[in-house]
Formats: structure tokens, C-alpha cells, sequence
């Protein structure tokens, strides 16, 4: 399990490169406890996946919030495709959803990839975007 790294970027910012991280086969972590000066609104979690021709499902795990009985959020990604993700309050990807606020792994939200057969779950990779 590794941690999704962040990249903070000031509101202006044009042509931040961002840093992504490769997803791993027991699953990876968004550490929100460490967010503090970044409310949900300003978190953006962008996915591309290198495999050109196989698609990556990533599943936001239910955390154990006021919404976590919705259940997972899955996205599915495309061979060769970007997708973005916002997180907003009271919307479909809501921390009050699938963060976790007690126990071990309090302030998390946990992450679990995975590719159609034949592809490389590596070639999955995730990057955490704050805006300040």
C-alpha cells in the first residue's frame, strides 16, 4: 500500500507539472488528514492510464463517514485515456462518502486499481492535485 503523492498548486498557476504515483496491486491511500488548508472542493484526483488497450477500473473505497452507506465509487479509465476527478462536497465523490474517520486508518481514503486481463496495473497512475 504506498501513498498517493500531492502536488499543491496556487490558484493562478498555468503549466504546474503535476506528480503521479503507479498504482499497486494491494491497493494505495489519499492521505486527507493532511489537508487541512485544502477543503474538498480544492482536491482533484486526475488517472491516466498508459495501457493503450486495456481499461483500469479504480475504486474509491466507502470510508466509514455519514455517507459511507452509498457504498464504493468505481471510475473506469480507458486504454490510453486521462480522466478527472473532482472531489465535492455532496456530490458523487464526497469525502463525507469515502473518507475514513476512525481507527487505523483515520483521514484516509483508500484506493484499490485495477486493469483488464493482460494489462499492467504500473501503467495505472494517479496524481492527487490541491489547489491553494
Amino acid at each position: 500500500m504506498a501513498e498517493l503523492v500531492k502536488t499543491v498548486v496556487g490558484y493562478s498557476d498555468v503549466g504546474t507539472a503535476l506528480t503521479y504515483t503507479a498504482a499497486t496491486s494491494g491497493g494505495d491511500y489519499i492521505d486527507f488528514g493532511s489537508y487541512n488548508d485544502y477543503p474538498d472542493q480544492r482536491v482533484m484526483i486526475a488517472i491516466r492510464n498508459l495501457d493503450t488497450s486495456h481499461d483500469a477500473t479504480i475504486t474509491f473505497k466507502a470510508g466509514d463517514g455519514i455517507l459511507s452507506a452509498q457504498g464504493d465509487i468505481a471510475v473506469t479509465v480507458a486504454g490510453a485515456a486521462t480522466s478527472v476527478v473532482k472531489v465535492i462536497p455532496l456530490t458523487k465523490l464526497d469525502t463525507a462518502r469515502i473518507k475514513n474517520l476512525n481507527g487505523t486508518n483515520k483521514g484516509k481514503v483508500m484506493v484499490v486499481s485495477t486493469i483488464a486481463t493482460g494489462g499492467t496495473l504500473s501503467n495505472v497512475q494517479i496524481a492527487v492535485i490541491c489547489v491553494k
